[in-house]
């Protein structure tokens, strides 16, 4: 692992130019060189700029390398202790260092004035570490507080034991649910919690912290966005939502959870085109992330794709493409492959939709690795998504054959999970395009809609989600000739 670039790559702006002051503060004029060496450092690891092979060439670059790498360490150890989460941390570190001076009194009292604080909004683990170091004084410190330090510590230890054994519990169930997610699989929640549950034997009482209330709405989701039911979440979430905000809003310490809950709720709207309020949703989650660069980190991307989509069916296409362009062609050195993944997959759609069918297919080129590889590291949904856009691209650039060859890899790849109750509309369009393929002519918009006559479907409910209204509104482009945009907004607005 190249330890500077991994950091470069976390940096903003501002962490740049205050680095740069930071390596300068000691030698002004003798760190002028590391500077130099810094900024062509960051250039390259950002901007993909290539590196002056003189540079590497200079006996003394990796000596300046390891005082950068060095410098870069203490920085950050620097810029942590300021960041509210870790204040704490920090403040007990400097008591710890009184207590190895055995300067008893004086760590005592800082640690009487911590514990204060920490009743407040301080973790578990927190009030924990504090009771631990009041041990390595007791010993040699005369006080009565003994026995207040020993319930206390046992206090804590049974409460710490909970929220490790609830922690333990929420991956397990996770692990069960994503794994039905690669493998597009579609089973029953309450069994998996029912059978995790009994492992943990603590957890019949647990005390339900903001925390705990979040990691339960994401396993409530994880299930209903397997089994499709996005109108059933939304309601759940609602109702849910109502109950807990007020646990997360404005409390220390839950910034990024509070960011983390307004993003489900503003994803759960998306999903059943509920636009306005998806926005009021996303607008807390962007006030969020502009308070907290942790939280954009995270959010960030997930926070464009939706807006994006938004702007999709309000008319604005361009500014859906010229946001994905801008992010993945800047920053895409800044997140994770998943996440630049699903943005590439989102500009193909959104090319595919505007009628850029050639820049759609140069970004697909290029997402060829083999699909068991996009399965574990995407889902098996997204992967099937990803083949279905992919014959889109491929018909409109006249590539018939291959598109037929991949519909009939889609069936053959995928049998067992399209025989699934909530795939069912998948099938029907890969059958419908088949047959487009072989005669269009043969294909009419009268059969589109005998589709849901058939299924006994409500076309409103089901084009609740967005991707599926993407593909349907394509295939009616293709048989009535007309612009696939226009298509897609007036079948959105006329079931809206």
């Amino acid at each position: 692992m190249d330890f500077i670039k991994e950091s470069i790559l976390t940096f903003s702006e501002y962490d740049r130019q205050e680095f740069i002051r930071f390596l300068s503060r000691k030698r002004p004029s003798s760190a002028r060189k590391d500077v130099e060496v810094f900024k062509k450092l960051y250039i390259n690891y950002t901007r993909g700029v290539a590196l002056d092979q003189k540079l590497k060439g200079d006996q003394n670059y990796h000596a300046i390398r390891k005082r950068i790498s060095k410098e870069i360490e203490a920085y950050l150890m620097l810029k942590s202790t300021t960041l509210n989460e870790f204040g704490k941390e920090s403040k007990l570190l400097m008591i710890q260092y009184f207590i190895q001076l055995n300067k008893y009194k004086t760590a005592w009292e800082l640690l009487e004035k911590e514990e204060k604080k920490a009743e407040k909004n301080a973790t578990t683990f927190i009030k924990m570490l504090i009771q631990r170091m009041k041990l390595q004084i007791l010993p040699f410190y005369s006080t009565n507080k003994f026995k207040q330090t020993q319930e206390k510590l046992l206090s804590l230890q049974n409460e710490l034991l909970v929220e490790d054994q609830f922690q333990l519990y929420y991956i397990q169930v996770q692990k069960e649910l994503n794994s039905q997610l690669v493998q597009g699989e579609v089973k029953g929640l309450g069994s998996i919690m029912d059978n995790t549950l009994k492992q943990y034997k603590l957890l019949e009482r647990v005390d339900l912290s903001p925390k705990v209330h979040l990691k339960i709405i994401e396993i409530i989701r994880t299930e209903c966005i397997i089994k499709r039911r996005y109108f059933s979440l939304l309601d759940s979430l609602m109702e849910y939502y109502q109950k807990v905000v007020h646990l997360f809003e404005n409390k220390p310490g839950l910034e990024f959870e509070w960011a983390r809950l307004e993003y489900i709720m503003a994803h759960a709207f998306f999903n059943v085109r509920k636009f306005p309020q998806a926005m009021k949703h996303l607008t807390k989650v962007k006030d969020l992330m502009h308070n907290n660069e942790a939280i954009k980190s995270r959010l960030y991307v997930r926070y464009i794709s939706i807006e994006s989509s938004i702007e999709v069916y309000s008319g604005n296409i361009s500014a859906a493409i010229d946001s994905h362009e801008k992010i993945i062609n800047t920053q895409s050195s800044f997140f994770s492959e998943q996440e630049r993944l699903n943005l590439e997959l989102n500009l193909v759609a959104y090319y595919c939709t505007a009628g850029s069918f050639g820049k759609a297919n140069k970004i697909l080129i290029y997402m060829n690795k083999a699909s068991s590889y996009y399965q574990n590291k995407m889902g098996r949904e997204w992967l099937l998504r990803k083949e279905m856009i992919r014959v889109i691209a491929q018909i409109e650039i006249g590539n018939i054959e291959s598109s037929i060859t991949i519909l009939k890899t889609i069936k053959a790849q995928h049998k067992d999970m399209l025989e699934l109750l909530e795939y069912r509309l998948v099938v029907y369009f890969v059958e419908l395009l088949l047959g487009y393929l072989k005669d269009p002519f043969a294909v009419k918009e009268s059969m589109l809609d005998k589709v849901f006559i058939e299924l006994s479907l409500d076309k409103k409910r089901i084009f609740e989600d967005p991707k599926l209204l993407a593909f349907y509104s394509w295939l009616k482009s293709k048989i009535t000739n007309k612009k696939l945009y226009s298509v897609l907004l007036q079948e959105y607005n006329s079931i809206n």
